[in-house]
């Protein structure tokens, strides 16, 4: 519980829960159209619903919505004030906030409290325009108004029972189906809760955003009965069933105009989904400042997780664009058929909480390159309120950092002490620095959003890329050779062959663009003389370090052993 509330313990990420809870309300009126269109050619078990016209169900939605924010802030308060949450913890369980009692630590249980305050907040605001739409709908079958529906609500069950399911789903609090629940009883065991610490608000969000498709309304519709037996704890009649089938072909409309959408953002430039596979494409690409599964407004990218479900329908009719004009382009179905599988399996795994799990297969299979940074990036979650710290030392330091250890992970995330450890240096020798730094660092999402660099040299690089060509310089060596022994090199002495080296192709890349000429030159001259170009810088930046920083301290420690 210590870890989970200090990784929550930052202002961006409850302002993100609220307003990924405020997406799905506000969406509510839009599904509900949705489904009363639908709900006029649904059939389960052979049987037809009488053709009632239910155009005011949306209406009736946002009536009941405007009307319970009195109700939503009086539940917001109540949970505040008393620590007991109305619908519960979504990552931790039970409805008490009041799980960590170590003092001073007992502090972040106002993560949880905030959280569960808002979650509630919201179920009373969805569960009043739920109910005032199951009531409209009830009352046009009956001939009788909505009025008279919602003052005998005690003699209509079923309406409120749907109020408060629809509640738990838009504030992502649904039970889970099989396999959700065998991850969980997975995450019982410590080191499975270590990989993946947040799973139940993360798996329905995929969820959701799955049944918004055409194929994941589907399937929604072929497994009704089980889906609604375990949601409801009974049996569900028909009439449940056909409102359920309703609801899902709603659903997949609006998700279906959202994948529309997708692709046609993707196609003007204006959204991301998938990013160049493993190689010299790739590292041009996030060199360049390139992000996948993002919206492009100007030179920013805003990470698509942000949108909560939305998020998936888009980002599929995005994907989809790309493989589809892939393929025709380049004529290898094949091939965009693997990517947009690697693609979309990478985004669910971000979606849905999984991603730790495959990094920690990734180090155990690559542990010299990947295991270090596994265990830097996993133990520093446990440090007590690591978020806020976190937070605050963004806005102390707008430098990313690149740790050596464990310890060094640690300090980078403390105000004050992040600046000893050493910076990160990208491949083209230059500090790398968050976008956001200052009180800015402060806002939700700042740290989150991507700017692509308006730089010639890197635009060139990731072009020269795209054509086929094997030209984007990856980072030097951290190893050199000295008289034939092969020596180590520390992070500092590293970094500085790294900017050197990069700085200078750089510079010498950049003035042989500028140079008349230069673009009438065929790419394979131009790939040879960027590649003659890094290669000299590094042999020059090499000799540097090693006479300047390397065999001096060869030197020290030999001395200091003898």
């Amino acid at each position: 519980a210590v870890r989970i509330a200090s990784m929550l313990f930052n202002t961006g990420t409850q302002i993100i829960n609220t307003v990924g809870d405020g997406l799905l309300t506000s969406a509510g009126p839009v599904m509900r159209l949705g489904a009363a269109a639908a709900e006029e050619i649904v059939t389960v078990g052979g049987r037809t619903r009488p053709k009632v016209a239910f155009p005011s169900q949306a209406a009736a939605e946002v009536t009941g919505l405007m009307g319970s924010w009195r109700q939503a802030l009086d539940e917001f308060r109540a949970t505040m004030e008393t620590g007991v949450s109305a619908s519960g913890l979504r990552e931790i369980g039970g409805r008490s906030t009041n799980v960590i009692r170590i003092p001073v630590l007992s502090t972040l249980n106002y993560t949880f409290r905030l959280m569960g305050a808002v979650d509630d907040a919201f179920g009373a605001l969805n569960r009043g325009a739920t109910l005032a739409a199951e009531a409209e709908r009830l009352a046009k079958m009956r001939g009788v108004s909505r009025d008279e529906i919602l003052g005998n609500i005690v003699e209509h069950p079923e309406v409120l029972e749907r109020a408060n399911r629809e509640a738990r789903r838009r504030t992502l609090q649904a039970p889970l189906g099989g396999i959700g629940r065998a991850v969980n009883a997975l995450r019982a065991d410590f080191a499975v809760h270590t990989l993946v610490p947040f799973f139940n608000s993360l798996a329905n969000i995929v969820r959701i955003g799955h049944d918004l498709t055409p194929l994941g309304a589907t399937a929604r519709v072929a497994r009704i009965k089980d889906v609604l037996t375990r949601e409801l704890g009974r049996v569900p009649t028909e009439e449940d069933m056909l409102i359920e089938a309703a609801n899902a072909r709603g659903d997949a409309l609006v998700g279906t105009t959202l994948m529309g959408l997708g692709g046609a953002l993707s196609a003007a430039g204006m959204m991301t989904a998938g990013m160049p596979s493993e190689g010299g494409e790739r590292r041009a690409y996030t060199e360049a400042g390139g992000r996948p599964a993002s919206i492009l407004i100007g030179d920013r990218s805003v990470p698509l997780w942000i949108l909560g479900p939305i998020a998936v329908p888009l980002f599929l009719g995005a994907l989809g664009r790309e493989a589809l004009a892939d393929g025709m382009n380049e004529k290898k179905w094949e091939a965009g058929a693997s990517k947009f599988i690697e693609d979309y399996s990478r985004f669910f795994l971000d979606m849905s909480g999984l991603r730790g799990a495959q990094e920690f297969l990734a180090a155990a299979m690559d542990p010299d390159r990947k295991a270090e940074r596994f265990l830097e990036t996993t133990i520093t979650t446990f440090v007590p309120f690591s978020g806020g710290l976190g937070q605050l030392a963004r806005v102390s330091d707008p430098t990313i950092r690149d740790p050596e250890g464990v310890w060094d992970a640690v300090l980078a995330r403390i105000p004050g002490l992040s600046q000893t450890v050493g910076a990160r240096i990208d491949r083209w020798g230059e500090e790398r620095e968050r976008e956001a730094a200052g009180p800015l660092a402060l806002l939700p999402l700042a740290t989150s959003i991507g700017h692509r660099k308006p730089d010639p040299v890197r635009q060139e690089i990731l072009r020269l890329e795209r054509a086929g060509h094997d030209v984007a310089p990856d980072y030097v060596d951290k190893i050199v050779s000295i008289r034939g022994e092969q020596v180590s090199l520390t992070g500092d002495e590293w970094r500085s062959y790294q900017s050197v080296a990069g700085r200078m192709a750089h510079q010498q890349v950049a003035a042989a663009m500028e140079r008349a000429g230069w673009d009438t030159l065929p790419d394979e001259r131009k790939v040879a003389h960027i590649k003659s170009v890094v290669n000299k810088a590094r042999d020059y930046a090499r000799d540097m370090t090693t006479k300047q920083q390397v065999v001096p301290r060869l030197r020290a420690e030999r001395k200091k052993a003898s």
